[in-house]
């Protein structure tokens, strides 16, 4: 045994937001070259938090988000996970009513009862998004279809769009009669 040095310091036993945060362990830079933007970081006591930030594969670091926050502080060791995504459960809802259709109002707007709104991967070439909703609308026993905007949409078409705020409740949008049809008077 040689005597290497002494300890400065004694080692920090928790972590606090404003930490510089160092990685060790696999850190595989993705092929794409897109980096995760979103965390989760679990503690010694199995304390979770989700955070946002940048990694820096070159130095190994964990680069949080501005004004990134949390108490109590983590217990070392912390683990990091990457490529964090927001699942939900799908449930079928079977005869929801959403409302009763007016002829004479243009663009009618239904909030549906459930939340959140299934999406299922559906990556074709006229889907930009690459995703599709669950939903379908029948008015008067025909299905109508889920189109992503009324542009180049003609008067007697029957479509309905479907726009979500922040909290995940759905609104449907029917046509104006000018661009997508208009309901029909009845429930």
């Amino acid at each position: 045994m040689v005597d290497a040095g002494r300890v400065v310091a004694e080692p920090e036993m928790i972590l606090e937001p404003d930490d510089s945060l160092k990685l060790e362990g696999p850190l595989e830079e993705p092929l794409d070259g897109k980096s995760p933007g979103r965390f989760q970081m679990e503690d010694k006591n199995q304390t979770g938090l989700e955070v946002s930030g940048e990694l820096d594969f070159m130095n190994r670091e964990l680069n949080l988000d501005m004004g990134t926050s949390w108490d109590p502080p983590l217990v070392h060791p912390v683990q990091v996970y990457g490529n964090i995504v927001s699942t939900s459960r799908g449930e079928t809802v079977l005869g929801e009513i959403l409302g009763s259709g007016n002829a004479s109002i243009a663009n009618q707007t239904f909030a549906l009862k459930k939340k959140p709104l299934t999406y299922l991967p559906a990556p074709t070439a006229d889907n930009d998004l690459g995703v599709k909703s669950t939903l379908r609308i029948f008015v008067n026993g025909i299905l109508w279809k889920d189109v992503r905007s009324f542009f180049n949409i003609g008067p007697d078409e029957q479509v309905y769009i479907i726009r979500q705020d922040d909290k995940g409740e759905s609104t449907v949008i029917f046509g104006d009669g000018l661009r997508g049809a208009r309901l029909p008077t009845g429930r």
